[in-house]
């Protein structure tokens, strides 16, 4: 909407700040309610719906509806469309079965590649307007150059002063507190101002496809198009290129290599690990067992009580050994690749039909991906 209202003067020349607060503050209101509308509406149809693909389908088009929808009624689609995805978002894992997760999470990175390639391609194309426009390469790098060094200066500059300034206010508020305080106090120690993670900060803000979607959006008729379009892919080029490929030196040259402290009112992984295996044997305990309170599925009440006692015992830990898990984890996807091994081996030698090949090989699919996520 900032952009909007920046464009407007720009192409308008009249800018009035009191009636540009009113108007940010109607669109983005408007875009938050539909939004949740919007929301609203999608979780009920995704929860009446059982197909996967219908599921996936519906989930796309949510992102659309509430778009349009916003722009239909005049408040800000951008606003509405976030609004509607966080909401989905967050009623996701009540909605979508452990199936509608892995197809969905596939689909959709394979969705945000090609429209992430498909704006890199637009820009291309209109950077070659540039040139048509400007006399060819060498007189749009002369005539657009100097102002697009400059804009590259000021992008990367601006994000250290933004960075800085905050641990300069985070300083400030940890002096207040008292040094002394601090000293003793674990998570007022975590919060200290940090000049080297701050740096880092700073280096890490690289430029995408956000930058190239605003600038292809500035209409023709706007004045300093070309130089916009130009100065945009510029800033792409020099901070994927030049901060992507050097933020991992920063950060050894810096000596930055602890990461930052977990907070305390957080659990570690085995602590929470450790509750969700005390909740599942504590569901169990009651099913496995007929009413005269003989053990019915000794398999699963001995499988389930395994991983409640060994995630109790590694609950103190910051972490799981790594050794023991990779160790373990080793053996599994062993065990999974002798068995994608003769299962082909049966198909190939017209033991098993097709139909049953895929099916054994979904489940040996979904076993290695939980394997591969467990080990890290």
């Amino acid at each position: 909407m900032l952009f909007r209202f920046a464009l407007v003067a720009a192409m308008s020349g009249v800018f009035s700040a009191p009636r540009a607060v009113a108007s940010f503050a109607a669109l983005a209101l408007g875009g938050i309610v539909v939004g949740i509308v919007a929301d609203f509406i999608a979780v009920k149809l995704l929860r009446a719906l059982e197909d996967d693909y219908l599921v996936i389908t519906t989930s796309m088009l949510t992102s659309w509806v509430s778009y349009v929808a916003g722009e239909m009624l005049g408040v800000s689609s951008v606003i509405a469309t976030v609004t509607c995805g966080m909401v989905v978002g967050w009623h996701q894992h009540e909605v979508f079965t452990a199936a509608q997760r892995m197809r969905g999470t596939a689909f959709w990175q394979v969705v945000v590649f090609v429209l992430e390639a498909l704006v890199f391609v637009l820009i291309g194309l209109s950077l070659r307007g540039i040139a048509l426009r400007l006399g060819g390469v060498g007189d749009a790098f002369s005539l657009l150059g100097p102002a697009t060094v400059a804009v590259i200066g000021v992008v990367i500059l601006s994000r250290f002063v933004w960075v800085f300034g905050v641990e300069a206010v985070k300083w400030i508020a940890w002096v207040f507190k008292g040094r002394a305080h601090a000293a003793d106090n674990e998570q007022s120690r975590s919060a200290a101002p940090d000049w080297r993670a701050a740096t880092v900060v700073s280096w890490a803000g690289m430029r995408g496809v956000v930058t190239l979607a605003v600038a292809l959006s500035l209409p023709e008729a706007m004045p300093g198009r070309d130089l916009m379009l130009f100065a945009g892919f510029a800033v792409i080029l020099v901070t994927v290129l030049l901060q992507g490929a050097t933020i991992g030196p920063l950060i050894a040259w810096l000596s930055l290599t602890g990461g930052h402290e977990r907070c305390a009112r957080h659990l570690s992984e085995p602590q929470a690990w450790a509750r969700l295996e005390a909740a599942q044997l504590a569901a169990i305990q009651p099913l496995v067992r007929d009413a005269d309170g003989n053990v019915i599925h000794p398999r699963l009440f001995e499988q389930y009580t395994y991983r409640a006692t060994l995630t109790k015992r590694f609950e103190d830990m910051e972490d799981f050994p790594a050794d023991a898990r990779h160790a373990h984890y080793d053996v599994v996807l062993a065990a999974i690749a002798a068995g994608r091994t003769e299962l082909l081996r049966l198909h190939r030698g017209g033991q098993i039909h097709d139909e049953l090949l895929h099916s054994m090989e979904h489940d040996l699919d979904l076993q290695e991906i939980i394997a591969l996520h467990s080990r890290g």
